[in-house]
């Protein structure tokens, strides 16, 4: 069994503040002798405290360690400082290694012990005396049961004595005991809350602060919390820290809680006078801190607190409580839910206090638990679920010992009733989290039941306004069920609901029909509007309409969803353009896909074939047209093709020349995308001409912009230049801020072309510069990939993996598949150049793959192309030859490297027969793409 050491300075902060020039190297001297000593019994630092150091004994001689550190300490010459008192405390226990690193409730203890010591003192415990022998001349002083600071169970302490030792008295060891109170030893170890306890800790210390009141639902940890600060902050009251549970308390009268109080304080009435007046004559001397515990069901009592702390200018009370007193003198400290960590994410697991109290609750019932990446990801999950309410994580990690961490994720998810325990040490209250939310709403009113449950239609958080128009509840009703901490404002300003909180709201919902038939239409019709009137101000003020939707996206998708599933016209017209804009920007793709292919098959299900009406029709043919963009973003041309080829059949019907020619200029795209250029070009000037007889300056821009793309990839490289000049010059009169980005940027593929590398370089930094200030994800990969580029260019491989690095991680989470084969390609051919043929070779078949799914042939022969240096490596010229047959053989290569093969071809014909080059040929024309590419990447791998 191991043994833990663990030191301190005593009064380190007064030193540093007092001789912070002289301490630096003072702690320096510190460390090393700490380390020569520790070392050379046999012991092992494993972790520096600031001041002090934490050391594992896996054998040697602990005790004969701390007291050679004793006589060290005392015997050096500090200098100015004068002498180094050091704190000592041993204790010993299993633990859970990690790395090399410890964890267990053994070095909480350890260091709680420590904190008891005085300078120049060693404590240990039982544990420590029955695993290992004492040095000569040593005695043991037993110095009582104590409970520590962390309120676990009293536990015996011990002091180590020794001739030669420099001290050897001390007052009585800082422990709880050494003070009045009657605070409960807890079960569990307290995690987590730093945060909440230096806040609560400064407020007890302040003068002016007399009644701090801890408000939050219940679960969330008020007590436990409330329990340890008044633990650290026990020396600082007099006459003691009394704990006063009032949950038990059925009657709600003054002359209860007076003789409630006085029963916690072991006060004894000793006249027939007023209870109250004489327990304020008790208080009126005393140096005393009250901790009131589930004051809520109080709250008409709470004056007797203002007249205790009005005859009693010493008393100061902590108050835990799901509501606000409503006091003058209140100080209200909100408590939330512990830390957990973000979707997904396992870095720095363990420094999550969620996590932490998952683990110590799931050991307790199953000591051999312990957790894979997997379990990892479904205790991260738990734990939003419940947002971090330690009881919702108690009582889920309380099935550790039957079920799998993904199972109990799982078992949530289905419902409330699943959070519960039969553990008998557990309050009844607090068995089940309905139990718990079902003690809040017996609280409520009739009419704040109503509020808070038609709260529970919002999905995320929430105006003033929304609340108003959804729910008709007032500010006033809107600040009660705030007060009673089931909605909370956050740093917005806006009202959210706990996911926890708001599942049973949704419960309660779920059993009033007639609510719900007013609730979700309304909310669905709120929503619609919202975006309705954000669609003005897309283009003028792209930055600050995309922050707005932002923090309704959750209920907006919600509206949509309702609207689309009781097929509510009016509001998915109005919904349409503001959501598409959205996703398109944000690159959320992938949903977009989801939601607006859902909203088609409800069309064609719903309707069949039989309009009613042409505006209908007309509405499903514009969400078929923006499901087509979303699919050509998504590089599946031919589902994008046939979608908008769709859609733009319906809107000939209606001659509806504005929709129509948005669809043209999709199909422009797609055509482009899979190398038909003159299709393209036919396509993007007929869209020109009819924009230019309209006057519609942004259109003319946009097709200018396709153009000119056009023409870079046929070769015309001062054609392309020429266009996007135009198409910038427009967005810039027009204000046309993120069509601005993207001819900026697009003109600097074309200068780079050109060998104008710096021009470049600085059309792509202002164009990042403003997607990123729009908030343009989409064109923010896209410029960070192409500033990799000037950096690959300019030899700075580094910051060029970087920039290609932070562009792929953007387009994997878009799911645009042909920009990201793009940059693979990029970090394919920066591979080569620094001499990593192997990861090379990685980047291009990883390349391929997506590019063959998209069936974006340009790219495929431009990646095909790159390879060529590869094989030239190893001289397989038959796989070369191959390369540039099928280049020269594809209508969708670019002209420049069709070109290029074409020679290259006459340079092979000296290194290969004539019959081999006919051979390769004949293969280059009737083969498959796919079976081609498959040949090619697999001779790469065999080389």
């Amino acid at each position: 069994m191991p043994i833990f050491l663990l030191t301190d300075i005593e009064k380190s902060t007064e030193k540093w503040e007092k001789y912070h020039s002289a301490m630096g190297s003072v702690l320096a001297r510190h460390d090393a002798l700490l380390s020569n000593i520790i070392e050379s019994y046999d012991g092992e630092i494993f972790k520096h405290t600031g001041d002090g150091i934490f050391a594992v004994f896996e054998q040697g001689a602990p005790l004969h360690c701390a007291l050679e550190i004793q006589k060290r300490f005392a015997a050096e010459n500090w200098g100015q400082i004068g002498e180094l008192r050091i704190r000592i405390a041993l204790h010993a226990g299993e633990v859970e290694k990690r790395g090399a690193d410890y964890f267990g409730e053994v070095l909480n203890r350890t260091a709680r012990i420590m904190e008891a010591a005085w300078g120049g003192q060693i404590l240990l415990t039982a544990e420590v005396i029955n695993s290992c022998s004492l040095p000569q001349g040593a005695e043991i002083r037993d110095l009582g049961v104590h409970m520590l600071i962390d309120l676990g169970e009293p536990q015996p302490i011990y002091q180590i004595l020794h001739p030669e030792l420099p001290l050897k008295d001390f007052p009585t060891i800082r422990s709880l005991s050494a003070h009045p109170h009657n605070l409960p030893p807890q079960p569990t170890l307290f995690i987590g809350r730093e945060k909440e306890v230096h806040e609560l800790s400064k407020y007890l210390d302040d003068p002016k602060c007399r009644i701090v009141n801890l408000v939050g639902p219940g679960g969330i940890g008020k007590t436990r919390l409330a329990l340890q600060v008044a633990a650290e902050k026990i020396d600082k009251f007099r006459h003691g820290v009394y704990f006063i549970p009032l949950d038990s308390m059925n009657i709600s009268s003054i002359q209860f809680l007076v003789f409630t109080i006085a029963d916690a304080l072991k006060f004894s009435f000793y006249s027939r006078e007023d209870p109250k007046l004489q327990l304020l004559n008790y208080l009126r001397e005393k140096h005393m801190l009250i901790l009131l515990d589930n004051f809520e069901h109080l709250i008409s009592e709470a004056e007797l607190l203002t007249e205790i702390f009005e005859h009693a200018r010493r008393i100061k009370f902590l108050i835990t409580s799901r509501e606000h007193l409503h006091l003058k003198g209140e100080w209200i400290v909100d408590i939330r839910g512990m830390d957990y960590p973000p979707n997904g994410n396992i870095d720095e697991y363990d420094a999550y206090s969620a996590i932490q109290l998952f683990i110590q609750s799931a050991q307790r019932v199953n000591p051999d638990f312990n957790m894979t990446n997997e379990d990892r990801r479904s205790v991260g999950r738990i734990c939003r679920l419940v947002d971090g309410i330690p009881l919702g994580i108690e009582l889920a990690a309380s099935w550790a010992r039957s079920l799998s961490c993904s199972e109990i994720c799982q078992e949530i998810e289905k419902g409330l009733d699943f959070l519960s325990t039969n553990l008998r040490d557990m309050p009844k209250r607090h068995q089940s989290l309905r139990a718990v939310f079902d003690y809040s709403w017996d609280l409520l009113s009739l009419k704040e039941q109503r509020v808070f449950v038609s709260l529970g239609v919002f999905k995320g958080s929430f105006t003033r306004e929304a609340a108003e128009k959804v729910t008709g509840s007032s500010l006033r009703e809107l600040t009660n069920i705030a007060d009673k901490s089931l909605i909370r404002r956050n740093a917005q300003g806006r009202h959210e609901m706990l996911k926890i909180l708001r599942q049973y709201a949704n419960e309660r919902l779920g059993e009033n029909d007639a609510l719900q038939k007013e609730l979700y239409p309304a909310h669905c019709e709120y929503y619609a509007d919202f975006l309705y009137k954000s669609e003005s101000s897309i283009s003028s003020n792209v930055s600050e309409t995309l922050k707005a939707i932002s923090l309704e996206i959750v209920d907006l998708k919600a509206a949509w969803r309702y609207a689309v599933e009781n097929q509510m016209l009016p509001e998915l017209e109005k919904m349409m353009k503001g959501l598409y804009f959205y996703f398109e920007i944000q690159g959320w793709l992938q949903e977009a896909e989801q939601l607006f292919r859902m909203t088609v098959e409800m069309f064609r299900i719903k309707f069949d074939e039989q309009w009613p009406s042409g505006d209908i029709k007309l509405l499903f043919a514009r969400y078929l047209m923006r499901l087509g963009g979303i699919y050509r973003r998504l590089s599946q041309y031919h589902p994008a093709r046939e979608a908008l080829k769709e859609s733009l059949a319906i809107f000939h019907e209606f001659n509806q020349e504005k929709d129509s020619l948005y669809a043209f200029n999709e199909l422009g795209v797609v055509a482009y995308r899979l190398g038909e250029y003159e299709n393209a070009r036919d396509l993007h000037q007929k869209v020109l001409e009819i924009r230019t007889s309209m006057h519609d300056q942004r259109g003319i821009a946009t097709s200018l912009n396709n153009l000119a793309v056009v023409a870079f990839s046929q070769g015309n490289h001062e054609e392309a230049k020429t266009l996007h000049e135009k198409a910038l010059r427009i967005r810039e009169q027009i204000n046309d801020r993120r069509g601005v980005a993207t001819s900026m940027n697009n003109l600097g593929n074309v200068l780079q072309k050109l060998s104008e590398s710096k021009k470049a370089q600085e059309l792509y930094e202002k164009s990042l510069a403003i997607r990123e200030e729009i908030g343009d994800r989409s064109g923010i990969a896209s410029s960070l990939n192409n500033l990799g580029m000037i950096s690959e260019q300019n030899g700075d491989y580094e910051k060029a993996q970087v920039l290609y690095r932070q562009s792929l991680v953007l387009k994997e989470e878009i799911g645009d598949l042909r920009s990201l084969a793009n940059t693979l390609h990029n970090l394919g051919d920066m591979s080569i150049k620094i001499g990593k043929h192997n990861e090379a070779g990685r980047y291009y078949r990883r390349a391929l793959t997506v590019l063959l799914k998209a069936k974006a042939v340009p790219v495929v022969l431009d990646v095909l192309n790159s390879m060529v240096e590869l094989f030239e490596i190893e001289n397989n010229f038959e796989m070369i030859a191959l390369i540039y047959f099928l280049i020269i053989e594809q209508t969708a290569s670019r002209s420049d490297i069709q070109s290029q093969a074409e020679q290259k071809i006459k340079v092979l014909r000296e290194k290969i027969s004539n019959d081999q080059m006919n051979t390769i040929k004949e293969k280059s024309r009737k083969g498959t793409l796919e079976n081609i590419v498959e040949e090619i990447t697999a001779a790469l791998s065999a080389g």
